[in-house]
């Protein structure tokens, strides 16, 4: 009986794209958060939301490398200079507890590029 594979080339790049794409999807989330929009794609600013916007303003701004999905992990595989994110939604680290940064606002598309901004 003959063997037969189904393992293409095609079929060892699905990994990849799928990693790739979660990567993008986590992003995007990201940048939805930053700019106060919630699942739906509605603007928020309710108290939970400006919890969210100062969580996610920590991960753009932590530059570790230690965890998989870290934010410099993602722009370092999708390609994406980490510092013009946080240069185009104007993300700085907080002066005190009661900071409020209003952000610039930017969109990330479905390749992982940056528009928008200020």
């Amino acid at each position: 009986m003959e063997r037969v594979s189904l393992n293409t080339q095609d079929d060892q790049d699905v990994p990849e794209m799928a990693e790739r794409a979660l990567m993008v999807a986590i992003l995007k989330r990201a940048v939805d958060d930053w700019n106060g929009v919630d699942m739906r794609g509605n603007e928020s600013t309710s108290e939970a939301s400006q919890r969210i916007k100062e969580e996610v303003r920590e991960w753009f701004l932590d530059e570790s490398e230690d965890y998989l999905y870290s934010f410099e992990n993602i722009c370092a595989a999708l390609a994406i200079p980490a510092k013009a994110i946080r240069t185009a939604l104007q993300i700085t680290p907080a002066k005190s507890k009661n900071f409020k940064n209003r952000g610039g606002s930017a969109a990330v598309n479905g390749n992982g590029r940056v528009s928008g901004g200020e």
